[in-house]
């Protein structure tokens, strides 16, 4: 059933039930625009597209430039303006660009460029209300490098990229101070050698990097493992330690960390040989709870079906989200699952589409919202949200599949939902801004009528059914409103309200203790703790 028609039949049910359906969200979702139009140049393209969203709502992007330009690009946009003249930040002629944003609003690019031959990582920074520094470079310029990426948190700007190639490639990191005048310290490597596919998250518990430990460097296609080093502030680097089985082959490890300390690593896993390169993919994470130790990892899509290209993200109530594609032989879908309480939830499907979607971001809010942006082949881009302890939102698609593209970049701020995007052979970059959709309005309870029969005999028993809206609603009910009118009580004791008490449909109700004549059933719906205000009510005759 596909998700329009999922929601019509719902409203049809809910009209049935005396129930309105309750809109999921009021999102508005501007118009998609160019944020960089066609080059004149027909060697010119753009990679690489990044973007992230400042704590005060400005939305800023990055991409690679190539052709005359060779150069990183940065457009900005402020909260309800509009996108500014790009502009070249840092020299580059090769893809590798990544940019992130600290909770202080610092910005930071790594890229990589060639220089003598050498693929060399440099890395640009601009502080809080300044200008971009110079562009320095961090790797050996006599060696290769790889696999850069950057984090912005715990105090400081943390970069890491693979330098060299083969056994002896090697996990590196350095760190810069925030603020104008800090400068990037001496390049350190971890222990581990002939690794790949290097990454950084970091929060205000600490950072966090994970990377691939190949079993057999001079094999592209040989086991290996994930091995993760985390750095609490103002503390040294732990000793890396393995998180995933030996025998399978990964290729990207990606980190997460919360703002409580929970951290989260996801990975594609795979059997070893060229075989096992276009079968068997798995998707599995670990998760590692504040204060404790990394847990053992957890297979979270189906062994029967392929799971690809996963990424992870933490809540700062240490929810762990982890999205992938979830590929069936015949259609792709994006699948979902969430950690918490010590546990993984059932996957979730964000579409029932027949439609091939596929390549799904994930970006999570200051107050953990999650969001999902995927291409979908019929549709576009999608977009779907889930606010904090509430369940998916219907996917909104945000751009018609005649715009959209495959290079996509997510973001999230606190009120700030940003997707930018490369079009039409990578010459285009697109961008939808959604200003103030976060967060999403709290839905309330409502409950429906309560069907069953008029009277009872004194003594017998008879089931009301009810319903509610939202699906996570729970219920309470109470017969009469006091103790008087429910048995006949006098004095205070009849005066006494009779309490709600937990109930679900069909609710049972009592007449032994019940007095003859007219009574009332109240149903209330309940959401996060607040109650419908409106109970509804059946009244029935005890005879």
């Amino acid at each position: 059933m596909s998700r329009r028609l999922l929601v019509a039949t719902l409203g049809a049910a809910l009209a049935l039930t005396g129930l309105t359906a309750v809109p999921a969200h009021a999102a508005t979702w501007p118009a998609p625009v160019v944020v960089a139009g066609p080059t004149p140049d027909p060697f010119t393209f753009r990679y690489d597209p990044q973007t992230v969203v400042t704590p005060d709502g400005t939305t800023v992007a990055s991409w690679v430039e190539t052709g005359s330009v060779d150069s990183v690009m940065v457009a900005e946009r402020p909260a309800g303006g509009a996108w500014s003249t790009p502009v070249p930040v840092a020299p580059a002629n090769v893809w590798g660009n990544q940019l992130a944003v600290g909770p202080d609003g610092t910005l930071a690019i790594v890229y990589q460029n060639v220089v003598a031959s050498k693929v060399v990582v440099s890395a640009v920074v601009r502080p809080p209300g300044g200008a971009w520094g110079t562009p320095v470079p961090l790797s050996d310029t006599t060696l290769s490098a790889s696999s850069a990426n950057v984090a912005v948190g715990a105090g400081v700007v943390t970069a890491v990229w693979v330098e060299g190639t083969g056994a002896a490639s090697k996990p590196m990191v350095s760190t810069r101070p925030l603020g104008a005048a800090g400068t990037f310290g001496s390049a350190t490597p971890f222990v581990d050698a002939g690794v790949s596919g290097i990454d950084v998250a970091a929060s205000a518990a600490g950072t966090l990097v994970s990377w691939v430990l190949s079993s057999d460097p001079a094999d592209s296609y040989a086991a290996s493992t994930v091995r993760a080093s985390f750095r609490p502030v103002a503390g040294a680097w732990e000793a890396p330690v393995s998180l995933s089985e030996t025998g399978r082959r990964t290729q990207v490890a990606e980190p997460a960390i919360g703002a409580n300390g929970t951290m989260a690593v996801a990975w594609e896993s795979r059997l070893p040989t060229t075989a096992g390169y276009y079968t068997s993919a798995r998707t599995l994470a670990a998760i590692r709870p504040p204060g404790s130790a990394w847990g053992a990892q957890s297979l979270l899509s189906d062994p029967e079906i392929e799971g690809t290209r996963p990424h992870v993200g933490v809540g700062p109530d240490g929810a762990a989200t982890v999205v992938w594609t979830s590929y069936d032989g015949a259609t792709d879908k994006v699948a979902t699952r969430v950690h918490r309480s010590g546990a993984w939830e059932p996957q979730v499907d964000l579409t029932q589409s027949i439609d091939s979607e596929s390549e799904p971001r994930l970006a999570v809010s200051p107050d953990g919202t999650a969001v999902v942006e995927f291409s979908n082949l019929a549709n576009g881009i999608g977009v779907a949200i889930r606010p904090p302890g509430r369940a998916w939102q219907p996917t909104d698609f945000i751009a018609p599949a005649a715009q959209a593209g495959y290079d996509r970049a997510l973001a999230v701020g606190a009120r700030t939902v940003a997707v930018v995007w490369t079009y039409g052979n990578g010459d285009i970059l697109m961008a939808v801004v959604a200003d103030n959709l976060l967060p999403l309005p709290q839905p309330t309870a409502e409950t429906g009528r309560i069907t069953g029969p008029k009277k009872i005999e004194k003594g017998e028993k008879a089931r009301y059914a009810f319903s509610g809206a939202p699906a996570e609603v729970t219920f309470e009910c109470r017969v009469d409103k006091t103790r008087k009118q429910q048995t006949g009580a006098t004095g205070p004791k009849g005066k006494k309200p009779v309490p709600w008490r937990d109930c679900d449909s069909p609710v049972k109700v009592k007449t032994k203790k019940l007095r003859l004549g007219k009574h009332t059933l109240y149903v209330r719906a309940v959401l996060d703790g607040v109650p419908d205000p409106t109970p509804s009510k059946k009244k029935f005759k005890v005879t």
